[in-house]
């Protein structure tokens, strides 16, 4: 099992959530959502990565049956399906980093960076988090 550092982490997750909104392009999305699963497979996520894969395949089948139906409708689903497509890497990469960050860690990460003053809510949010798992 694949053991990165917190602060790791952190600047991943943030990087995902800037890259994949760019990355609204099917074959490059597809891309870094693989890179993701396999990441998050590594961190021994296996069981989260095979039900967002899954899901993943599903957006994207119906994404691509989108051309066989009216215009009106093709629009709306495919907006919608898009924004989908899009949030599921980083619905993903958070759900593996939840699942393999101690919330004391995290404290400890946003101490050392000192983002722990502008960030404290964040801090809050976590500890209340990782009471209803």
């Amino acid at each position: 099992m694949l053991v990165i550092d917190t602060r790791i982490k952190l600047l991943l997750f943030i990087l995902i959530n800037f890259m994949v909104f760019g990355l609204k392009d099917f074959i490059l999305g597809s891309v870094c959502f693989f890179f993701i699963c396999i990441l998050s497979c590594l961190m021994g996520q296996k069981k989260i990565v095979l039900k967002y894969l899954i899901f993943y395949v599903v957006i994207a089948a119906i994404q691509q049956l989108c051309a066989f139906l009216p215009q009106a409708i093709e629009t709306i689903l495919s907006i919608f399906t898009l924004f989908i497509r899009v949030m599921i890497p980083v619905v993903l990469f958070a759900s593996t980093f939840i699942a393999t960050t101690k919330v004391s860690e995290l404290i400890a990460a946003m101490y050392s960076k000192n983002s722990s003053e502008h960030y404290h809510y964040i801090r809050y949010g976590i500890a209340l988090f990782s009471d209803f798992q």
